[in-house]
Order: C-alpha cells, then structure tokens, then sequence
C-alpha cells in the first residue's frame, strides 16, 4: 500500500508541476506580441504559439503559409508511380515536436 501511496503522490506533484509549467508558457506568451498574434489563428494555443516563435521567429523569411509549412518539413509523403499520385501521412523528419503541437491543436474537438 506505501507503493501506490508514494505513486500516487508522485503523479500528484507531477501534475501540479505541469500545471504550474502551462500557467507560466501563458503568461511570459501574453508579454510577447509575436504570441499573442498566432494566438489569434484558430486552435493555436500558448504552447503552440511559443513554440513556433521559438523556432521561426517573426516569420519575416516566409513569403506564406505554404512555405513556412515546407520549411518545417509538414507535407505529405508522396508515393507516385505511373503517373498514378498518391499522397500519404504527413512526414515526421524536422520539428517532431513542433509537428505534434500543430497537428494536435488542428484535430482538436
């Protein structure tokens, strides 16, 4: 029973940890006016907005969307034989982080 008592504490603390660690990504993000306005995209939330400010900056070196997706590596694998195209999941090569905050911020309810 002391076992599952100290797992139990463990979690406990781990996620008030987490909790402590999301308050504080939101409130150095509101300080940020480069955050702040990628948060305004619909599903972007202050990780993801962090995140990609941390990794692209201002975003000045894009002409677009399309190219700052490519620079991230987030594109369809394409399988193409005999003129016949076929375009399946997106890669995982660069940024596996930053590709599982926007692919999870997009597909959420």
């Amino acid at each position: 029973m002391d076992v599952l008592t100290n797992l139990c504490d463990q979690m406990v603390a781990l996620h008030l940890r987490i909790i402590s660690y999301d308050k504080r990504i939101l409130l150095e993000g509101r300080k940020d006016p480069k955050v702040m306005l990628l948060r305004t995209l619909p599903e972007v939330g202050p990780a993801t907005a962090s995140a990609t400010v941390a990794t692209a900056g201002d975003g000045h070196q894009f002409r677009d969307g399309r190219e700052f997706a490519a620079w991230l590596e987030l594109k369809p694998i394409s399988r193409s034989s005999g003129g016949n195209e076929r375009l399946e999941r997106i890669s995982k090569i660069k940024d596996r982080y930053h590709r599982r905050l926007l692919v999870t911020g997009m597909t959420a309810d």
